[in-house]
């Protein structure tokens, strides 16, 4: 099969460097066209990325959604520990205290043994995260490793530390 470049050529309308420079150029635009992505892999490729775009922000939602949990968790553990081992103050003539929030100043008023007891390390000063009006508990000391463990911020007084 004798195409238009070889015709021309052969009826001498062209000469030869002419003819190899137009193969040139149409092998260049056939390959340019095989590299060009077709319309379907365009759309294929944006699908794509669209679908990888989605899973992201589910993975990103689905952390936010896990850590809520974790906090909320860790918050009703802390609730759970203060309230099962807090020791109740025995209200005394000695006054004890301590750097609350905010750098306020809290006050117990204890028994002297109480006192000593937080003095020596035995009991610990802690912050109850749902009751604003008296936020702060007494701990027993071994209750404080666990208690680290969920929230160390919620310890205003330790003599061990």
């Amino acid at each position: 099969m004798i195409n238009l470049r070889d015709q021309l050529l052969k009826a001498g309308l062209i000469d030869k460097k002419a003819k190899h420079q137009a193969d040139r150029e149409a092998r260049k635009k056939k390959k340019q066209k095989k590299k060009e992505p077709t319309e379907m892999e365009k759309q294929a490729e944006r699908y794509r990325q669209e679908l990888e775009a989605r899973r992201k922000a589910d993975r990103q939602r689905e952390a936010q959604r896990l850590q809520k949990n974790r906090k909320e968790e860790n918050r009703r553990r802390l609730i759970s520990l203060i309230d099962g081992n807090q020791v109740e103050p025995r209200p005394g003539r000695r006054a004890f205290y301590f750097r609350g929030e905010a750098q306020k100043v809290g006050c117990f008023h204890l028994s002297s043994r109480q006192a000593e007891a937080l003095e020596e390390g035995e009991l610990a000063i802690v912050r109850h995260p749902n009751d604003p009006d008296s936020p702060y508990r007494l701990l027993p000391e071994r209750t404080l490793n666990e208690l680290r463990s969920i929230d160390p911020d919620a310890i205003v007084f330790d003599a061990t530390a």
